[in-house]
């Protein structure tokens, strides 16, 4: 039952933090992409440097550790082949959440955090860092829904075999 439980909030804070993800893909990225390369590159930094202290980094990390913890937890209690939604949904968070962020968005978060935003090609340092940032964060969040998705369905099931 407790692993049915945090299988639950695990799922819905998996899925919480896509949505903050899905809101820079879906229009902030956009907003600031609309202002000067210039000011687009400085705000961004700002904003890279208070996520570091934010609750969201919080919540991320913890489900980085937390997913496998609750992998291993599921397949001690029951057996791999009722844990494969577990299993699943912590390999997508980990693999697709977190793996893409740290060998995709923070690489291009640090080439953007050393850009000077006053040389002549900043154009094309946004430009470049735009494009694929927001292709690798969408990505992100939709592996984070999915993680939270086999979380819930994990949850319902094991729910009915306790």
């Amino acid at each position: 039952m407790l692993l049915s439980i945090t299988l639950s909030v695990f799922a819905l804070s998996a899925i919480f933090v896509s949505g903050i993800l899905y809101g820079f893909s879906d229009f902030i990225m956009r907003g600031l992409n609309s202002l000067s390369p210039k000011s687009a590159t400085r705000a961004m930094q700002s904003i890279n440097v208070t996520v570091y202290k934010s609750l969201f980094m919080v919540m991320f990390m913890i489900l980085a550790v937390g997913s496998l913890i609750i992998a291993i937890w599921s397949v001690v209690v029951y057996d791999w082949q009722d844990s494969a939604m577990t299993i699943l949904g912590s390999a997508l968070y980990i693999f697709g959440m977190f793996m893409v962020t740290g060998r995709g968005n923070v690489p291009l978060n640090e080439a953007l955090r050393n850009a000077d935003s006053s040389v002549r090609d900043i154009d094309a340092v946004w430009s470049n860092y735009y494009r694929k940032w927001t292709r690798l964060n969408t990505l992100r969040c939709i592996f984070g829904v999915l993680a939270g998705i086999c979380w819930l369905i994990s949850s319902y099931m094991l729910r009915g075999m306790s």
